[in-house]
């Protein structure tokens, strides 16, 4: 049976203490890829000096706990950021003293309110207890003080225990240097001491800060809590609020602009769940977003064209058994990929299958009939060899899928995960045959020897292993890699296995001794990730960062010559059976070389559009990510920022029209032309809830306040009102005489206003579910309905107007003439003081919404304008059209002259 989160978060505590590599390798490698055991062995490291900082500066264990994981919180927020990162152990002594007083200021303020509050004078600790905890604070204080270069040896010797050797290996320094640093650190402390009125001696210095062996002793349930909040791949363990609270103070001080941006990022870690994406996403891109609220003028343009064109790294190659085709697969981190099949005789795409969790590992069956994926999803998939459409798929492994590979004969199908497991599938029905457990990381390569017997497999464990298929046993354990192992090959004879990691050679293993035969060595800088045998065993051909692949001869093992086309990374190789060389890269190109003649290459190219026709837009309440609907029936969730694709929401059968997120940015439901409304769960990216409840299609949907209930309408004439965790229908407001078009929630949660193609507006009493009234003035269909925050009405029409409404009083206040077409979409600014408008005629156009003058009018578009979205914060407009494009307007200042004007008032 399989470790439990608790088990898997203990285990790798248990082993950070003996962690791979200093600080600054451990750090390097949670930057470069989430590593979990990294970030444990940084928290095992250093969390007894943090835990002595929280807890001698704030004494009260709760709120020791909560500034504590706020530490760790901001380190995996702040980890790329570091500069000096042999220094850890400083930075993380450094904020865990100034987010602990910081929080000992709030708490003190919030005592002080209470005391008065209660006239109760407060508890006080012994005497002798509160002079030495003066004393302690006070060096905390001081050590703070202390320059980079002095309290970071200090730290590492006096606090965390290390002897001046340890700690000069581990800093990259000379020993004689440490001893002399950590001399004048402590100098400086018995002075500053004195100053202080505090006389002590270098071995009482040290100790101050160390005594209490109850402080000192981090309790083991927060050390795990702490790790899993940013442990990726797995399911989340929940922080308290009360931390996040303290880390939000923190924050807000060192930089109030970033504030809400900062919280995103530190609430994203405690959502992260293996294999969405989504929330690592959130983590990536929401960092650098201002969260100043700003009430725009106007917008202003160019408008930005977002998402378009993107092309993705390729990770993967492999050739059909004929050669005929090459299938080509990748994608950038957590952004939906693509999969392209090519004919390699001519360099065509054949077929193109986009938007689908990005593709690691991919395998044609020796007989031609399928073709296999592995993603980072931890989907198994396989596909058809042409199309590359789903035939079959299994969630194979937690976290994702790195490699896959047949056997000769097509029988089985052998999967690497990184759940640090290896599984054998039936390779026609995928169906789990044995599973290989051994590694202590995750598993990054798996390839089949020809016999069928055995398989080989690398880790990130810096080892390779060879298993016997019959017993599941491990037969030899190829270790003598100082990285992890990125790639294996076996040679077409079945003798040797070729090992690459990250390193300027490859290591050929003898397969039946398990030991090296040959080391072929690189040029000085080049770090092979990559490799694979010609099918005659003739040539053996590596490839990595640099963006050459170098050939050497199998047999003499001498270079056999470069090849140098790339311009990054080379991620994967793949020979044809006629010697036809594959290659993939970072620079967003497949090439193929021929290497029995020219050595110029054929390029692939992945460039695509990520774009579809536009039907409806929305930010997420936090801003960090648009929801997006489409007329391919899909929903695509794009990162704020960049506007890239990073989840596709699949279900609908027919174009998406309406989406809505509720307050807490959590779940989105979306309404299409296939008469449904669909609940997603924005985190997963999975279905909640279907309601199938319409007789035609979907138009408008809206939650209510508290998101509980959900209002969705269409071609049946009928407002109905959904039950959203039991997906029930509860009510059906029936009124309209036409299609309903729109919908739109007040403020303040109390009434719903609906209009159509009956020219109508309808005011709808959401307690007692009856309509109160209607407002007419119209004269074509109501297209788009939106309250302002101070409950101003306002609707757009096919008549070519904008109006605004007093709903209560059921008068229009305006009539805003500038529109030459129907009016499709309508948007507030956070304040409700900029009004934005769009439609057929192509333009988006800006207005005052208390005296109805023009603002600005935006070109760009090509064809109708059908969504528009304002960030939360107001710092942009988001504008989407039926010509694919979405475009992102930057707030503004007002231009001098616009055309348009408000033509009427009716009080």
């Amino acid at each position: 049976m399989r470790d439990t989160r608790a088990d898997a978060v203990a285990k790798a505590l248990q082993s950070a203490g003996a962690a791979m590599g200093g600080d600054q390798q451990l750090l390097e490698r949670f930057v470069a890829d989430g590593d979990e055991a990294a970030f444990a062995g940084l928290v095992q490291r250093h969390g007894r000096c943090v835990w002595g900082v929280c807890r001698r500066t704030l004494g009260r264990d709760q709120d020791a706990e909560d500034a504590f994981q706020s530490v760790f919180l901001l380190l995996a927020r702040k980890a790329a950021s570091i500069r000096k990162r042999e220094a850890v152990a400083s930075w993380l002594y450094g904020v865990a003293y100034r987010l602990s007083m910081r929080a000992k200021q709030s708490a003190a303020r919030r005592q002080e309110r209470e005391k008065k509050m209660a006239q109760t004078r407060p508890e006080q600790s012994p005497p002798s207890e509160a002079a030495y905890r003066e004393l302690q604070r006070i060096l905390d204080q001081e050590v703070q003080r202390l320059q980079d270069k002095y309290r970071t040896p200090f730290v590492l010797c006096c606090l965390e225990g290390m002897s001046k050797a340890e700690a000069a290996k581990e800093l990259g320094w000379k020993e004689g240097t440490v001893s002399g640093r950590l001399a004048r650190a402590r100098e400086l402390l018995q002075s500053r001491m004195a100053r202080r009125g505090f006389t002590l001696s270098a071995a009482l210095t040290a100790t101050a800060l160390t005594q209490h062996t109850a402080w000192a002793v981090v309790p083991t349930l927060l050390m795990q809590t702490t790790a899993s909040a940013v442990l990726a791949s797995k399911a989340c363990t929940p922080l308290s609020a009360s931390a996040l609270a303290v880390a939000k103070d923190y924050l807000q001080q060192m930089n109030t602009v970033r504030l809400g941006a900062a919280l995103a990022v530190l609430l994203a870690l405690i959502l992260l769940i293996g294999g969405t994406g989504l929330a690592v996403m959130m983590l990536n891109s929401a960092a650098d977003e201002a969260v100043v609220l700003v009430e725009p003028e106007t917008f202003a343009p160019p408008g930005v064209p977002l998402g378009t064109p993107v092309g993705e790294q390729v990770l993967t190659v492999a050739f059909s058994p004929d050669g005929r085709r090459l299938a080509t697969a990748g994608a950038w981190g957590n952004i939906a990929g693509q999969l392209k099949i090519w004919d390699v005789a001519t360099a065509e795409e054949v077929a193109a299958i986009r938007l689908i969790p990005g593709v690691r590992g991919a395998a044609f069956s020796p007989d031609g009939a399928t073709l296999a994926t592995g993603d980072f999803s931890g989907a198994l998939t396989l596909r058809d060899p042409f199309t590359g459409e789903e035939l079959a798929k299994v969630n194979a492994h937690v976290g994702g899928v790195h490699g896959v590979a047949f056997s000769r004969d097509g029988d089985f199908l052998a999967s690497a995960g990184l759940d640090q497991s290896v599984k054998l599938w039936s390779g026609r029905g995928l169906r789990e045959q044995k599973e290989f457990l051994g590694h202590t990381d995750h598993v990054l390569a798996v390839a089949f020897f020809g016999h069928g017997k055995t398989i080989v497999t690398g880790s990130r464990d810096r080892t390779a292993k060879i298993w016997d298929l019959t017993t599941g046993r491990e037969r030899f354990t190829l270790a003598s890699h100082a990285s992890a192992v990125e790639c294996v090959a076996v040679s077409p004879d079945d003798k040797f296995v070729a090992t690459v990691s990250s390193e300027q050679r490859v290591k050929l293993w003898d397969a039946e001794t398990g030991t090296v035969a040959a080391v072929l060595e690189g040029d000085p800088g080049q770090a092979f990730i990559a490799a694979a045998f010609s099918p005659d065993g003739k040539f053996i051909a590596a490839a990595g960062r640099d963006g050459t692949i170098r050939l050497w001869n199998a047999m003499t093992r001498q270079s056999a010559g470069t090849l140098r086309k790339h311009a990054a990374t080379i991620w994967a190789l793949a020979f044809s059976r006629d010697g036809v060389l594959a290659s993939g890269s970072s620079d967003k190109t497949a090439k193929l070389w021929r290497l029995g003649g020219t050595k110029e290459a054929t390029t692939l190219t992945t460039s695509w559009s990520a774009n579809r026709r536009i039907l409806a837009a929305v930010y997420a309440p936090s801003g960090n990510v648009l929801a997006i609907g489409t007329s391919d029936a899909t929903v695509h969730i794009r990162d704020a920022k960049s506007g890239d694709v990073i989840k596709v929401l699949r279900g609908h059968t027919a174009p998406v029209t309406c989406l809505t997120f509720t307050q807490d940015g959590n779940t989105l439901a979306s309404g299409s032309h296939d008469h449904t409304v669909r609940l997603w769960h924005l985190a997963s990216g999975d279905a909640i809830h279907t309601f199938a409840g319409h007789v035609g299609a979907v138009y408008a949907l809206l939650f209510t306040a508290d998101g509980k209930k959900l209002a969705s309408a269409g071609d049946d004439k009928v407002i109905r009102m959904w039950d959203v965790v039991r997906g029930k229908e509860l009510a059906a407001l029936k009124g309209h005489e036409g299609t309903i078009l729109a919908l739109a929630i007040s403020p303040e949660g109390a009434m719903l206003a609906s209009g159509g193609a009956d020219r109508t507006i309808k005011i709808w009493d959401l307690t007692t579910e009856s309509e109160r009234h209607s407002l007419e003035g119209h004269d074509g269909a109501v297209c788009a309905l939106k309250f302002s925050s101070d409950g101003v009405l306002v609707s757009a029409s096919e008549d070519t107007t904008v109006r605004l409404w007093e709903p209560f009083k059921g008068t229009q206040r305006l009539t805003l003439a500038g529109h030459t077409g129907p009016v499709l979409a309508l948007a507030f600014s956070p304040k409700g003081r900029i009004l934005v408008s769009a439609g057929q005629d192509q333009t988006v156009r800006a207005w005052d919404s208390g005296t109805g003058q023009p603002r600005g009018i935006l070109h760009g578009h090509k064809d109708s304008v059908t969504a528009l979205a304002i960030h939360p914060y107001g710092h942009n407009l988001v504008s989407g059209s039926l010509d694919t494009l979405l475009l992102r307007w930057q707030a503004g200042k007002l231009p001098k002259a616009v055309g348009g004007a408000a033509t009427e008032r009716k009080d």
